[in-house]
Order: structure tokens, then C-alpha cells, then sequence
């Protein structure tokens, strides 16, 4: 459900200059599918009430495309588990892919150009074994947005519950003073080897 304050947000075929297609299929979310967003926009994609309760690790994917002013504009995703009395702001788990608050300003949220379609995602513990869930886009143009902007597009989100977890573990064997490590880790898509000793 799309609701707000001067929204635009719509399920439409995209068809502005730089948002212009959906992620997948013809339809996706989108603030003015073929214009600019308003001045003063505040606008909410909200899902219905999902049952988590099930869930260990719930990961929350979706592929999303911004064209706004930088700084001035904020695009983040917040959820409540109180029936909307409260909402807080979904920030970057430990798993997170192009997630916004995931550089030195922790803080901030996507803005600017995404320079198209992107993938992001994050794993959402504070919500495992929730069982009244809701999450929300949320547009906030902000009162100093600089020129025209086309805004936001959301679309393929999904929710899942990550199963597969790493686990860290290596063997090692020792040759007179040469120490050999074998990494025997599961699931993990990087490694770092620390040893403490710089």
C-alpha cells in the first residue's frame, strides 16, 4: 500500500528519462512512473503483517533505483513490530549488499543517483521470531531538495530466512618452524586470516 504526504508513489511501467524500465517485467514502484517527483514528497510503500516468528535469520532483498539530490533526500526502508505505534529504521546487518549506512557515516541513507538498477540487501535479526512485522520504503523529498529529481523505484522484494550460516574453522600442521593453515570454512563468501600480530 502507497500512502503519504504530495505522493506520487504509484505500481506503474516506469517511463521517465533515467527510470524507465522496471528491474523485472513491466510494473514496479515508482514516484511519478513519467516525471519528476513532488517538492515536499513524503511518500510510504508499506507491506501487509508478516508472521517472522518462523524466522532465524530473516534477510530482506529488493532491487531498487534512485534519482534524487544528494544529502538533502532520504530513501530508506524502516519496519515496526508494534502494529505501527513505533517504527525504527532498518540499518546495515552484518551481511548487507549496497545497503546505505554501511560506510563511515553509519547514519545516512541511499540518495543521490544509483546510476540504475540495484541489488540491496541486509539481514534483519532484530526481526527473527517477530510475529507482527511491517516494513516500509519511505521517500522523504526533505524541504531543501535542490532542482527536479524523478525519485525512487522499489521492485522483486523479498524476504527469506538465511539457513545456511558460516561457520569458521581451519586445521594446521607444522614443519620445524613453518606453520601451514588450511581454511575448512563453510558458507562464507570472504575470509580474513588475523593473527593478531599485525
Amino acid at each position: 500500500m502507497a500512502f503519504g504526504e504530495n505522493s506520487t508513489m504509484e505500481l506503474a511501467m516506469p517511463a521517465n528519462t533515467l527510470i524507465n524500465a522496471a528491474a523485472e517485467g513491466d510494473y514496479a514502484w515508482v514516484t511519478n512512473a513519467t516525471g519528476n517527483n513532488s517538492s515536499n514528497e513524503l511518500s510510504f510503500l508499506e507491506s501487509p503483517c508478516f508472521d517472522f516468528s518462523g524466522l532465524t535469520n530473516p534477510v530482506l532483498k529488493a532491487m531498487v533505483q534512485y534519482e534524487t539530490t544528494q544529502l538533502t533526500t532520504n530513501f530508506f526502508v524502516s519496519y515496526t513490530i508494534d502494529g505501527g505505534a513505533t517504527w525504527d529504521t532498518i540499518n546495515a546487518g552484518l551481511a548487507s549488499t549496497n545497503w546505505y549506512g554501511t560506510d563511515m557515516l553509519g547514519f545516512v541513507t541511499w540518495s543521490g543517483s544509483s546510476e540504475g538498477w540495484i541489488q540491496v540487501s541486509t539481514d534483519v535479526p532484530e526481526l527473527a521470531g517477530q510475529a507482527d512485522v511491517k516494513l516500509r520504503f519511505v521517500f522523504d523529498n526533505g524541504d531543501f531538495a535542490i532542482g527536479e529529481t524523478e525519485g525512487v523505484a522499489i521492485d522483486m522484494i523479498n524476504i527469506s530466512d538465511c539457513t545456511n550460516l558460516p561457520t569458521s574453522s581451519f586445521t594446521y600442521t607444522v614443519d620445524g618452524s613453518t606453520v601451514n593453515f588450511s581454511n575448512e570454512s563453510e558458507n562464507g563468501t570472504s575470509y580474513e586470516w588475523n593473527f593478531g600480530d599485525n
